[in-house]
């Protein structure tokens, strides 16, 4: 499984001054559950925050700021949960599609492909191209992952989306979150921010707390084995970068707009 939901109360305050602290402005916070898939869902966090920079802004035809029927229908299309919540019968046009995302599970080898591939794609129901060109990459706890990669990813403006394993009642599961900021208190205690998809601190980690709208969990690195449940550890990263330059469909319909407006400025002077 990728994705639990259940509501419970958990709010630890935080111990120890802060020695660093980062959170990026303009991540939008996506209030679903399981029904949607946490890794699509996470996903589509991170598109929306590119959306709302400078130069990006065609990335996502609508409101990305907002979790609505638009921004739903960008994690899983209607085709996708028609055809029983999967990818297979229909072309891709959401992140749950291009994830491969069967109910509500993803794989993690097909989060980077599907964020790039749905940055690449143009939907063709809009009078504009969605079209860009974006680069990701996937970083694995095994291949040298820790919590120095996450910092610099911060600094750098780009969120990630985490990968977790924790243990549930009797068994393991997986979930998918976005990280957009990093905290380190005295003690080297570690914390990154999360937009978890649940809505609530719902079976947040041990040591999870909320400050100043900031949901912050400690980083805790994925080693086969948990303290006790809802123990989430950190597993893998995905980074995304879009490029600023749009597909040339997007770059051809700006093209087709610059002649007239000078037109219109010429007519305006003879005036």
């Amino acid at each position: 499984m990728w994705c639990l939901l259940a509501w419970i109360v958990g709010a630890v305050p935080a111990v120890g001054d802060i020695v660093a602290s980062e959170v990026l402005s303009g991540v939008p916070d996506y209030r679903t559950g399981y029904y949607y898939g946490c890794g699509p869902t996470s996903g589509g966090m991170i598109i929306g925050y590119w959306d709302q920079l400078p130069y990006h802004n065609t990335l996502f035809y609508g409101d990305a700021s907002v979790w609505n029927t638009d921004t739903k229908a960008m994690v899983s299309s209607q085709d996708w949960i028609d055809d029983g919540r999967t990818w297979d019968g229909h072309d891709p046009q959401s992140l749950s599609d291009f994830m491969h995302t069967v109910g509500g599970d993803t794989a993690i080898s097909y989060i980077p492909t599907g964020l790039v591939d749905y940055a690449a794609w143009d939907d063709p129901t809009t009078p504009v191209s969605e079209s860009y060109t974006a680069t990701t990459s996937l970083h694995y706890e095994y291949g040298g992952f820790e919590f120095d990669d996450l910092v610099a990813e911060i600094d750098a403006a780009r969120p990630m989306v985490i990968c977790l394993y924790g243990q549930v009642p009797g068994d393991e599961a997986g979930h998918a979150v976005a990280a957009y900021g990093y905290r380190i208190e005295t003690g080297d205690e570690e914390y990154f921010a999360v937009r978890d998809t649940w809505g609530s601190t719902a079976y947040d980690p041990p040591g999870a707390f909320v400050e100043d709208g900031v949901e912050w969990w400690p980083w805790r690195m994925y080693t086969g084995s948990y303290t006790e449940d809802w123990d989430w550890r950190v597993y893998a990263g995905v980074t995304l970068d879009v490029d600023a330059i749009p597909e040339p469909a997007t770059v051809l319909l700006v093209g087709m707009g610059l002649p007239a407006a000078i037109m219109m400025l010429r007519r305006r002077r003879r005036q």
